[in-house]
């Protein structure tokens, strides 16, 4: 299970996220993220995270995405969080 921001000082979140499904296709990735960045988004899905969550973090906000990527729901049902 990885949570990393869409936007990491000298990486991009979303080639981070290739990298990593590329050494590890069986990794959980979510990725962090504020308004204003749709398209990375869902670049970063289409590289294998499985979710994103809006900033402000919340714990329920990070439990309810763990609970619906451990309960084998399908890439279809990536789940966007904001609360």
């Amino acid at each position: 299970m990885i949570t990393m921001d869409i936007t990491i000082q000298g990486l991009d979140g979303i080639y981070a996220t290739q990298s990593i499904m590329e050494y590890d296709s069986g990794s959980k990735i979510i990725m962090i993220t504020s308004r204003g960045q749709e398209d990375m988004v869902v670049d970063s899905i289409k590289a294998g995270a499985l979710g994103y969550i809006l900033k402000p973090i919340t714990t329920d906000k990070v439990l309810q995405l763990l609970d619906k990527i451990f309960s084998n729901k399908t890439k279809d049902d990536e789940e966007f969080l904001d609360d």
